[in-house]
């Protein structure tokens, strides 16, 4: 079985601008600027975005230990 995973971003930022790897308090700062300044996409995300967030990217990491691709 192949997957393919695929990284969507603004080209005028560029890839990999991870705000889960910040504190919580440091990503909701950031989340809340780039709201603020409505430039981008991510500006539409909902109030809850990091919280879903994490909660889905814990829930991966925990099918991924049970259930390795190998």
């Amino acid at each position: 079985m192949t997957f393919n995973m695929y990284h969507y971003y603004d080209k005028n930022i560029g890839p990999f601008k991870n705000l889960p790897k910040l504190s919580i308090e440091a990503a909701e700062e950031v989340s809340n600027q780039i709201k603020a300044d409505g430039k981008t996409f991510a500006s539409q995300r909902s109030n809850d975005y990091m919280d879903v967030r994490r909660e889905l990217e814990s829930k991966v990491r925990t099918l991924i230990i049970h259930f390795p691709f190998t």
